[in-house]
């Protein structure tokens, strides 16, 4: 996970919710999956969503 701030004073939090990979004062905030979330079924998909 990328995060447009600064890195907050404790971590402990942030790395039990978001995993170990966290960068911090990022130009973009953004979330990278591995490319085999991809092929996972949607279980729940939401129809609001997809109206116009």
């Amino acid at each position: 996970m990328h995060f447009t701030h600064p890195a907050p004073g404790n971590l402990e939090r942030w790395h039990q919710t978001y995993g170990a990979n966290l960068f911090f004062d990022q130009a973009i905030a953004k979330v990278i999956y591995p490319k085999s979330v991809l092929a996972l079924p949607i279980l729940d998909p939401d129809p609001f969503v997809h109206e116009s």
